[in-house]
């Protein structure tokens, strides 16, 4: 793990050291998966939605008719409700959307004449940026601008030398996909597994935490698969 892992808003994590670490046989990223193999990871997608309505003093628009930008917003969130934007990844499911900020309106008697929201979109591998953007905007009926769209899903080979080495080390473990970002958007040309002790479930909640048997585990397991691997 690295500093800025996700962000990197200066450019000092992961992607900054990756040049000068070379070429990996294998890589694992110690995020918590109760020990579970992640061999794949969606990627993210954030776009910004902006609807437009018509500027107008509050007590005036019955009568002087127009959009209100906050109204056109919330259709246009309802439109995404489902929270699906194309099938389903065999290991990491649909590719899904949420609304996770808003802003509209200037004042308590004005109609807006503009209001923006955020979406949140975990991207499967194989999705297309453009082809998504325009269904957003297809269903929205508003323009759509991409804010970021360099984390990039990735997908290991479930034959790859790390993640027999990780079954080796835990045969019981559960093997699939996560739906959460980390360092692995750095490694992903690289064989990659993310796998660690504690619940995913805790991450970004108030009071984030382990329990002491839980990285004792992690601890052995690192181990194990060191050993499995270098084997």
């Amino acid at each position: 793990m690295t500093v800025e892992e996700e962000t990197c808003a200066t450019g000092e994590g992961l992607p900054k050291l990756l040049p000068e670490l070379g070429d990996f046989d294998g890589v694992v990223v110690g995020e918590p998966t109760d020990l579970g193999i992640c061999l794949a990871q969606k990627g993210l997608l954030v776009l910004e939605v902006q609807a437009a309505g018509l500027a107008r003093h509050a007590a005036h628009a019955h009568r002087i008719t127009g959009p209100n930008a906050i109204v056109e917003a919330a259709r246009g969130i309802l439109a995404l409700e489902d929270g699906r934007l194309g099938p389903s990844h065999p290991v990491l499911g649909p590719v899904t959307c949420q609304v996770t900020t808003i802003s509209g309106g200037t004042r308590r008697n004005v109609i807006p004449d503009r209001c923006v929201y955020a979406l949140d979109i975990r991207t499967v591998p194989g999705f297309d940026t453009k082809a998504l953007t325009g269904l957003v905007e297809e269903r929205t009926g508003a323009p759509v601008r991409v804010i970021s769209d360099r984390f990039q899903p990735f997908e290991t080979d479930a034959d790859e030398e790390i993640v027999q080495a990780a079954l080796r080390a835990n045969p019981s473990a559960a093997v699939g996909g996560s739906e959460t970002m980390s360092d692995a958007v750095w490694t992903r040309r690289f064989p990659t597994i993310k796998v660690g002790p504690g619940s995913t479930d805790r991450s970004h909640t108030a009071g984030e935490f382990i329990k002491l048997d839980e990285l004792f585990a992690g601890t052995r397991f690192y181990e194990r698969l060191i050993r499995a691997f270098l084997s």
